[in-house]
């Protein structure tokens, strides 16, 4: 459904990824049968509503972009060819736009995968034009949620040292402002303890491999988890001694990956 309530959008999916896609028009003062049209027929790429008005129906989409982007798509006038960038398919491949919410009318709200990590970054919703970035821990966004009208959103973020939390972003409140809304614990165990750095190790073949170095505040127990380009993750513990310079530290991640690889 539409934000306005004007209009129903379907993506039908006859698998696991691309799907057409299809809208009706809503009367909810004169309800009738709904006659879904198409404006794309064939499943050749994947759609998601994000939002919109009478003149512009926001969609984030990989048709032409692997990477996804976010479109404006005019329903009277709904052809591809038509469509307008609103944030552009990355040029750096790294870089994946997984997730947009329309938040405060004037703001879009984008989620992107970069070198393995969340980044979450505000743009104008009407332009694309790239404001901020907000400050958020290193971990992964598993969702976001808010309405186009509300001054508000709210992102939920699990990491190395918590199971997840959830955080609240108000608009309103100038400068804006970032709260924790609602927290998993783990007893015995406090996230703020502990620090979580990443770090960037030459594979055999050059491939700059992204690691994460965690360990608490106080003590150099450290945990080790490094991201092949085969996706395996290598958790492993080491005992660094008490040099805590990154230096030191990737001489012995080389040594414990080369021993994992024999």
């Amino acid at each position: 459904m539409s934000d306005d309530g004007k209009r129903v959008f379907i993506f039908p999916s006859p698998g696991t990824s691309n799907t057409p896609w299809y809208y009706a028009d809503f009367d909810q003062d004169n309800i009738q049968p709904l006659e879904f049209k198409p404006i794309v027929e064939q499943p050749n790429a994947e759609y998601f509503y994000v939002g919109g008005d009478d003149s512009c129906t926001y969609i984030r989409t990989n048709y032409l972009a692997k990477n996804f982007r976010l479109v404006c798509v005019d329903l009277a006038n709904p052809a591809p060819e038509n469509w307008v960038d609103i944030i552009p398919g990355a040029a750096n491949e790294k870089h994946v736009l997984q997730d947009t919410l329309i938040v405060n009318y004037n703001y879009t709200v984008a989620v992107y995968m970069i070198d393995v990590v969340s980044v979450l970054r505000i743009f104008d919703k009407a332009t694309g034009r790239f404001l901020f970035d907000v400050d958020t821990p290193i971990g992964t966004i598993g969702s976001i949620s808010g309405k186009a009208k509300s001054n508000e959103f709210f992102y939920k973020i699990t990491s190395f040292t918590s199971p997840g939390t959830i955080y609240r972003y108000d608009f309103s409140v100038k400068p804006n402002k970032i709260r924790i809304f609602a927290e998993s614990k783990v007893a015995g165990i406090s996230a703020d303890e502990y620090v979580t750095d990443q770090i960037w190790y030459p594979s055999k073949d050059g491939t700059q491999v992204p690691m994460f170095l965690v360990h608490r505040k106080v003590s150099f127990l450290m945990f080790v988890c490094v991201f092949g380009e085969s996706d395996h993750l290598l958790n492993m513990k080491t005992e660094p001694g008490k040099e805590r310079q990154k230096s030191n530290a990737a001489v012995r991640l080389w040594r414990l990956q080369h021993c994992h690889s024999a």
